[in-house]
Parts: C-alpha cells; structure tokens; sequence
C-alpha cells in the first residue's frame, strides 16, 4: 500500500526571512521564492500585514531584475493589502526589506527607508520614526551631506529619549560627536560621547565610539594633554578589537610626539617601540617604515646612535621599495646624522648629497642642505677641509637652488675657509 506525503508547510516567516536573506546576498531567484512561498501559505488567510510584506518585497525583487511591470503590480497589491494592517508593523516590514535592498541595490534604499519614516509617523511610532531618522542620516553622510546629516541624527536623539531608546539614542550621539570632532569642536564632541556611554555603555554603536575615542585622544596627545589622551585610550580600547586596525598606533604615535616635544626622550624611545610593534602587527610596510624613522630621530636626540643606525637601516629598504620619496630623503638624512656621530664625514656628505636628490619637494631638498652644512662643519672640526670644501660646495649650490641666497653666501664663505685651509702652511 502506498502513500503520498504533503510537503510541510512553510511558515510565513520563515519564507520572508529567507527571501530577505537571499536578497542581501544577491541572489535575486531564491528571494522571489522566497516571497513566492510565503504568499502561498498566506493564500486565503486574513492576515494583511504579512501578506502586504511579502508583496512588497516580491515587488522589489521584481524591480531589482528589471521587471517593472511585475514590480509595479505586487506594490500596488501590497499597499491595497495593508489598508487593514496597522501603520507601525508596516513600518518595520518596509524598514526590514530597505535594510535587505542596501546590499544588492543601495541606491535604490533611500527611497524604501523614507516610505518606512512616513509609515511609522503615520501609526505614531516614535520609537521606529527615531532608528528610521538614525538611518537615513548615515545615507546622508554617505552622499557627503553633512547638514541633512546633523539634521537626521539630531531628530533620531530626541525621538529615542522620548521613547527611552537608549541605544539609538547613544547611536545617534555618537555619529553627532563624529561630526563636530571633524568640524574641530573638540570639547562638544567629547561631550556627546560622554552622554552617549551615560546612556547606552555598549551597543551597536561599540565601534564609531571607539573610534570617535580614538580621535579625541590623537587630539589630546597633539595638543600635549597626555593624561586626557590615555584617558580617552583606555576607554576605546576597552570596546575590544574594533574595525580600526590602526587606531591604537596614531594615538602612541602622538603621545611619543608629544613626549618628544617635552624632552622626555626615554618616554617617546618606550611609546615609539609601541607604535612599531602595533604597525608590524597590522603589516602595513609604509606605516612601518615611518614608524622606524621616527624610532631613528628619537635615537639620535638621546644619544642611542647604534639603535638608530639600525632602525634607519630596516626603513630605508622599505621606502625605496615603496618609493617613498618624502621618506626615503628623511631617513638619508638620519643615517647621514649617524655617519656624522661616528665621525665619518665623507659617508655622512654622500648620504646627505643622497637625501637632497631623493625628493622634489622644497623642504626635502632644503633640510638635506642643511645637513650637508652640517657634515662639512664636522668635517672642519675633524681637520678634514677638503671634504669640507666639498660640503660647503654642495651645500651652497642646493640653499642658491632653492631662493636661499643667506644660507648660500654663508656656505660659500665657509668653502673659502675650508679652501684655505689645505693650503700649504
């Protein structure tokens, strides 16, 4: 005896959650089954504001595939279906497939969120008027409109309060701080984060406060506030490894800065190595080989003349790979400084004369001839007049090159002493 089983039912849900999910993914076949599934078991059944939801989405699965007529039909058909649904569970449902639409079609998402807001103010929900507000001001952001932005994020905070929202309500002063960090009002950007946190601790908002953290930090450390700024990197840090890699180098490398400014050079040696270790860690060469430049300068002001030797020689490599001209010129200098503390005149000029032709730029070339200046004055001390005169010859010819007629007449009254000098006496 045989018998036939009838496929289970699918739940409507279920159906819409994974048409949903296949749109995010692109693929636009198994969304429109989806949705073909769901209207099935919804076939007969009073329930409008599923049924209106799966319409709508099978209307923009349709439009996505370029079938506008198809797409016009079922929005229509959704619309008419939802005459007896209520506004707010609308709302979602159009903000759930908007959400879905931004991953295979962002441009066409905007248009879905602002129907969902309408939808929302319509059944009075303050709550979902509020998220939907927060989102639309991040596609705000996104097409570089600043003041809609604000405008969005700022209704989204005050919908939320009323609404006790925390989290939205922290999101959206979060993205505040952002902007006001970027429009150079620091204070009031920690402000706002400071009451965001008050609000909502952690969140969806754990990474823009993390990074908005990371900044007000940097500033700190720029500013010469270091207690503020390892404040403010504790707090950041303290929201784990968020998507901002480099966040944790630009703050050390401030503090070291900052530290260096001071003349707190054991401090800025301790928080340079950090710097270094944070940028091997995260493998960008380019930030590595700045890193170990900056290691080499701070060696040098602290005496430390063999870790700076080495540190200058791991960078050079790298910038010249890169071609990194700013850089490759900056660290010649360094290892010219170098050759110079060792008491290697000659190596410290061809490293100089290196560093001069390395770069274009005028502060480049200009900072080179100062150290060429520098090596033939220590070629003098030395007792080595000809390399001098060369020095003075080279360092005279790029000051004349560069408009810098003083340093050059400087120069070559000092080539004249150092042309005396190998005279016979």
């Amino acid at each position: 005896m045989s018998t036939s089983q009838t496929p289970p039912a699918v739940d409507p849900d279920s159906a819409m959650s994974r048409a949903s999910g296949a749109m995010r993914a692109g693929d636009l076949v198994e969304a429109l089954a989806g949705y073909d599934d769901a209207l099935a078991q919804l076939h007969g059944v009073f329930d409008p504001e599923r049924r209106g939801a799966a319409l709508f989405g099978r209307g923009l699965v349709h439009q996505l595939a370029g079938s506008r007529e198809n797409a016009f039909a079922d929005v229509v058909a959704a619309f008419d279906a939802w005459r007896g649904g209520r506004p707010a569970w609308i709302a979602a449902a159009i903000a759930e497939i908007a959400s879905a639409c931004e991953e295979a079609r962002p441009a066409l998402a905007p248009a879905y969120w602002e129907t969902a807001g309408q939808m929302a103010l319509r059944g009075g929900d303050s709550r979902l008027q509020g998220v939907i507000a927060g989102h639309l001001g991040g596609l705000a952001i996104e097409d570089a409109d600043v003041d809609e932005a604000r405008r969005l994020w700022e209704e989204a905070e005050r919908l939320a309060r009323q609404t006790a929202d925390d989290r939205t309500a922290a999101a959206a002063l979060i993205n505040l701080a952002t902007l006001d960090l970027e429009a150079g009002r620091v204070s009031e950007s920690a402000r706002r984060v400071a009451e965001a946190l008050s609000l909502a601790p952690r969140g969806p908002h754990d990474a823009a406060a993390a990074r908005v953290l990371t900044d007000l930090a940097v500033a700190e450390a720029a500013g010469g506030r270091t207690d503020g700024a390892l404040l403010y990197l504790e707090q950041a840090l303290g929201f784990g490894d968020f998507p901002d890699a480099d966040s944790r180098e630009r703050v050390f490398a401030a503090l070291a800065g900052d530290a260096r400014d001071r003349g707190d050079l054991e401090e800025a040696r301790r928080l340079g190595e950090e710097t270094l270790e944070l940028v091997r860690t995260r493998g960008d060469q380019t930030a590595v080989a700045q890193a170990l430049c900056d290691l080499g300068v701070i060696a040098l002001e602290g005496g430390w003349i063999d870790d700076a030797q080495s540190w200058f020689d791991e960078a050079l490599p790298i910038a010249r790979e890169r071609r990194i001209d700013g850089l490759v010129s900056a660290v010649s200098r360094g290892l010219a400084d170098v050759a110079r503390a060792h008491g290697d005149e000659l190596s410290a000029l061809r490293l100089a004369e290196q560093a001069h032709t390395a770069s274009d730029d005028p502060l480049d070339r200009l900072a080179a001839a100062v150290t060429m200046a520098a090596a033939a004055d220590s070629a003098m001390r030395n007792h080595e007049p000809s390399i001098a005169a060369t020095g003075y010859a080279t360092a005279a010819a790029a000051y004349r090159d560069l408009g810098r007629e003083d340093a050059a007449v400087v120069c070559e009254k000092a080539l004249r002493g150092a042309q005396r000098a190998q005279l016979p006496r």
